[in-house]
């Protein structure tokens, strides 16, 4: 009869056994940590244009419901002038909006409802990039220096709680890609089928997600579309390709629908693929920029290496993971070229690649590991030495990615634009329904959030389209921050100083001096810079403070 276990003999097997889970639930709480800073922030950050476009969307579908304009067509609280579109528009499956709307109807319209979504499925990449290393590699070391770097990456964690496309869009590819390599092991049709499902929800909300099937197309088992093994499994092939079609589907529709409101359809943006974009020096400039916070300067040199041992050592060896690389890097080339315009213009176009930069940086390490642990081996016989090489070189490696990975999310968290939310919340307590705002474009749309109010997409630089907005938008206030202050010099500053009166202005301190970063104009009444500081004198100045990752700071506002 064996010998009962001890309780520390229990412990040790149980460690033995789940080693590797454990380490990925520490990697995993670590992501979560990371991506948890400013998850109930006021919309005023990086791209918060962006938050607001889709969280306006869900507000909206939560109020008035998901039909009122066609069949799930999304509309925003802002539009251009002079058009009547009302801020519908022809644009990708509104995965995200309808899912924050959901939300929002069940649990009342709050910003962490809304992020919560978000994150929850950035976060759960880390699991997704360790499920398809582990698939792709079968090596435990190999799938958790991939999950780490994915929980450390900076493009994921600052957008893991931003309301955007992305986060679903990438969880969705990525788990599509998981159950089609379950599919390629145990080829059963369910898997091809939830796989397709995965992959048709991912590039409806997104359609540059489609960048996956690169991949897919690499390591496809080919011989299973044998006449014999077709008859098998056609079914699923059949289902598969019916569940594709809604892709097209939708962008027909899509496009319709923008059509009837006189508007041309993102869904089909042709005029955004300009290959020339890619050979300016501009493009470049922006591109290292984005690459310093999207994988860090450090991270992107292990790429171009991770990229060289593919297409040196990679293709010789001809196993799942060289191949899996190799078409998600042939794949990238085409879209590196058809989203010129994009890439330049945001950071986060660079999401559906992420995923192989992560992957390419594993790479690169992995096979700089083994070398080393090769040459120590050679020299030096001794036990369990080369593990030890092992983990030690990983620790040096991940230590000249971790540093600039923070610092680079910390940079994009500090990226802010103060007062929106004190600009909105002001709004919100004075317009009278049907009113509406122009505000100044760029990153001031976090006003709109704030203030539950619409309008339109920026200050218009001619008088005739103020008159215009004022006389058929019912353009009642004007949100104006600094970078448009310029305006008030020229015509149109005249007609707002003639027929506006400023409400509030919000203000920064910069050394010794205090000065405006933003005006609120009620229409009614007349304004010159002369009277700003009466006013700020006349009126109680308040006091708020935003956090950055480096501490607190003040911003002032003054309101009549």
């Amino acid at each position: 009869m064996a010998a009962k276990k001890s309780e520390i003999e229990k412990i040790t097997d149980f460690l033995k056994k789940n080693w590797a889970y454990i380490i990925l639930l520490g990697i995993f709480l670590f992501g979560l940590h990371l991506r948890s800073y400013h998850l109930d922030y006021p919309v005023i950050g990086y791209h918060n244009w962006k938050e607001t476009h889709y969280l306006t969307e869900a507000r909206n579908f939560a109020r008035e419901g998901f039909f009122e304009h066609g069949f799930f067509i999304p509309y925003r609280d802002f539009w251009t002038i002079n058009s009547d579109d009302l801020g519908v528009h022809g644009d990708t499956f509104p995965t995200v909006s309808i899912l924050v709307g959901l939300g929002f109807k069940l649990f009342g319209n709050k910003l962490i409802v809304a992020r919560l979504i978000g994150f929850f499925l950035n976060s759960l990449i880390i699991i997704l990039i360790y499920l398809i290393l582990k698939k792709l590699t079968n090596n435990e070391f190999v799938s958790l220096t991939g999950a780490f770097l994915t929980a450390i990456n900076p493009l994921f964690t600052f957008f893991s709680h931003n309301v955007q496309l992305m986060n679903v869009g990438i969880f969705f590819s990525m788990l599509s890609l998981y159950l089609f390599l379950v599919w390629i092991d145990h080829g059963k049709g369910k898997f091809l089928i939830l796989a397709t499902i995965c992959l048709t929800i991912s590039v409806l909300t997104k359609y540059p997600f489609m960048i996956v099937v690169g991949s897919l197309m690499f390591l496809f088992p080919y011989k299973r579309l044998k006449l014999k093994n077709l008859k098998k499994n056609y079914k699923s092939y059949l289902i598969s390709i019916i569940i594709l079609l809604l892709i097209p589907l939708w962008m027909i529709y899509s496009g319709k629908v923008a059509t009837e409101y006189g508007l041309s359809s993102s869904a089909v943006d042709v005029g955004a693929i300009q290959f020339d974009k890619i050979f300016t020096k501009q493009f470049w400039n922006t591109s290292k920029a984005y690459t310093a916070d999207n994988f860090t300067l450090n991270g992107f040199t292990f790429i171009v290496l991770g990229v060289v041992l593919l297409l040196t050592m990679g293709i010789r060896k001809s196993n799942k993971l060289s191949k899996f690389l190799l078409g998600y890097f042939i794949s990238f080339l085409v879209f590196f070229f058809v989203m010129g315009l994009k890439l330049s213009g945001h950071s986060y176009h660079y999401f559906p690649v992420a995923p192989l930069g992560i992957m390419l940086i594993t790479y690169s390490f992995i096979v700089i590991i083994n070398t080393a642990s090769g040459i120590i081996k050679s020299f030096l016989k001794i036990k369990h030495l080369d593990k030890i090489v092992k983990i030690v070189v990983l620790i040096i490696l991940l230590s000249t990615i971790y540093a600039p990975s923070i610092k680079a999310r910390n940079r994009q968290f500090d990226t802010q634009f103060l007062g929106l939310d004190v600009a909105g919340e002001y709004l919100l307590t004075r317009t009278a329904p049907g009113e509406r705002i122009m505000h100044s474009s760029h990153q001031a749309y976090g006003v709109l959030w704030h203030g539950d109010v619409k309008g339109t997409r920026g200050i218009p630089g001619k008088v005739e389209d103020i008159i215009y907005a004022e006389e058929e938008l019912n353009i009642q206030w004007i949100f104006m921050y600094n970078w448009d202050f310029n305006l008030l010099q020229g015509e149109v500053g005249q007609h707002i100083k003639e027929n506006y009166h400023l409400a509030q202005v919000g203000l920064q301190q910069n050394n010794q001096q205090t000065i405006p970063i933003y005006f609120i104009f009620k229409k009614g009444g007349n304004f010159s810079e002369e009277q700003l500081n009466t006013f700020i004198n006349s009126h109680p100045v308040q006091t708020k403070e935003y956090e950055y990752t480096f501490g607190k700071v003040p911003f002032l506002f003054a309101s009549e």
